[in-house]
Order: structure tokens, then sequence, then C-alpha cells
């Protein structure tokens, strides 16, 4: 990414948020990842809703996102239809596919959770790494998402 579109992103950042350390590094490096997933994911829904459905060329592009500039459509429909970007794509789903263990956390985050759990705990502590998988691969009905979490917790 050019480090123009960076600064711009940055300023736009720190224009919405009350950012106290934005000269710390680790907080810059923390948004700038926060913001390359939302864009990867964004790419992901805009692939499978505009692009997945649709066979031709000429049908890709009549049902492009409104968000989309339409000269950017047109490139990313090209990358997509490359050997390039399908055997990406294709590499990806077999990684997704080999993945055998989710969790149960949504979008609620971690760090969230841990503290949340550290109000409800009459002690104050908050919960350890056990403690923290259970939590986040537990079912509201209290089963365990996956075999693969089951198996951990037993291992563990």
């Amino acid at each position: 990414m050019p480090k123009e579109s960076k600064t711009d992103m940055w300023r736009a950042v720190l224009s919405k948020f009350e950012i106290a350390t934005y000269e710390h590094p680790r907080v810059k490096k923390w948004v700038f990842g926060k913001i390359s997933q939302f864009w990867k994911n964004w790419k992901c829904k805009s692939k499978k809703t505009h692009y997945d459905p649709f066979h031709t060329t000429r049908e890709r592009l009549q049902y492009h996102p409104d968000r989309v500039d339409p000269v950017q459509w047109v490139l990313l429909i090209e990358f997509w239809g490359t050997r390039d970007g399908m055997e990406r794509s294709k590499r990806n789903a077999e990684n997704r596919a080999m993945q055998t263990m989710n969790h149960t956390a949504g979008t609620k985050s971690f760090a969230r959770i841990r503290e949340e759990d550290r109000a409800r705990n009459p002690d104050g502590q908050a919960p350890d790494r056990m403690e923290m998988f259970r939590l986040t691969h537990t079912c509201w009905d209290g089963q365990l998402v996956d075999q693969a979490s089951e198996d951990a917790l037993d291992f563990g």
C-alpha cells in the first residue's frame, strides 16, 4: 500500500477516534492490522455476493457493489479471473477446510471476554488460559463447539 494512503488512513482514524498514545508504534500497528482485516473480509463478502453468483464478465460488471469505483471493480474482476487469482482462492479454500477447531466468540474480542469474566469472578482474578479456552469454545447450551475443542480440553 502506498505510504500516502497509509498516512491518509491514519489521519482519518485520528479524526474519528481519540487515541492518547497515537505515536506509540504498537497502537498504529494494531490499527493497520484491523484495517487490513476489515478490508480482507469486505473483499471476501463482495466476491461472494457480486462475483461468484454470476458467470460472465458482463453480468459481474452490471452488478458491481455500489461502494466500489467501477474502474477498481474491473481490476478486481480481472484479477479474480486470472490463474493466480483462481489458484489463490483455491489454496485459501483448502486451508480453511483444514481448520478443525472453531471458537464461539463471534465479533467479541478475547480481551473483552477476559475482562467480563474477571468482573464476574468474586476474587477479581482473570481467567487462566484453560478457562479462556473453555469460555471461547463452548456454545450457549454448555456443549463444546466441536470434537477438536473437546479433545484439547481433555488433553489439558
